[in-house]
């Protein structure tokens, strides 16, 4: 899956993808990217799109891109409401339970060695990826989904430390013991993105079939990695959406 070319994740952003929204911010400016703003509340009439935020503020424009999971839409007011099919993908799905964690070594000492790819069937099941980047520091990337992800959360970080990396040591030495520095969330407590890797749909129920539904309603427009037709659930899914949204609502003011 990581070296497959033209797969999801073939590719690594060497600065982290949170550079993207440095460099975002950078070209755009900091006035027109607004972060740490709760959205409460989406109008539309014939004329304009309304955000309306926990804040007070509001923002006004021609459409709006909605690139929220299903489920997590569920804390916005729609007005007027959604289609009662997008109401039922909003009721009918749920994020996924997912932990991830990033291991920092001086260097990537388990490269020429046995390679930093592994998955471990031991409780708790994880996947283990090298996400170092070329010259730097070592980095290895922990992932954990379902119930174990859930039962991380009851220990301590040092617990999860060595009940993640204990078992590595027999292959990569004792040094993975050791990680300079450890960057962990569990995806799952965020108020915001409520889980990962993307939302699935609830057992007995229709809604949720990948792609999801995104046909635009009046001015509202729909992305997010859930809407991809290829490798839904990752970013490459996220860019195909961003990208095909782009194109429709350029084609949709060029008709007005």
């Amino acid at each position: 899956m990581l070296s497959g070319q033209g797969g999801a994740q073939d590719a690594l952003v060497a600065e982290s993808i949170g550079s993207v929204v440095d460099m975002m911010t950078e070209r755009l400016g900091s006035s027109r990217i607004r972060t740490g703003m709760k959205v409460v509340g989406i109008d539309q009439d014939h004329t304009e799109v309304i955000v309306r935020t926990t804040s007070g503020e509001e923002f006004r424009s021609a459409r709006v891109i909605v690139t929220v999971p299903p489920p997590i839409l569920n804390s916005v007011t729609f007005n007027p409401s959604l289609p009662s099919k997008l109401q039922r993908l909003q009721r009918n799905t749920r994020m996924g339970v997912v932990y991830k964690a990033i291991a920092i070594f001086d260097k990537p000492f388990w490269q020429g060695k046995f390679g930093g790819e592994c998955l471990v069937l031991d409780e708790p099941h994880r996947g283990i990826m090298d996400v170092s980047p070329p010259n730097g520091l070592g980095r290895l990337c922990v992932l954990v989904g379902g119930s174990p992800a859930r039962n991380l959360d009851n220990l301590d970080q040092s617990s999860r430390i060595e009940l993640l990396l204990g078992p590595l040591a027999q292959f990569l030495g004792p040094r993975v013991l050791e990680p300079l520095e450890w960057h962990e969330k569990a995806w799952h407590q965020d108020e915001f993105c409520g889980g990962g890797y993307m939302a699935l749909p609830l057992i007995g129920t229709e809604e949720g079939f990948l792609p999801m539904p995104h046909e635009p309603v009046g001015k509202i427009h729909w992305a997010g990695t859930e809407t991809a037709q290829s490798h839904p659930g990752y970013i490459e899914g996220a860019i195909q959406s961003g990208q095909r949204v782009a194109k429709e609502v350029e084609e949709s003011l060029g008709a007005h």
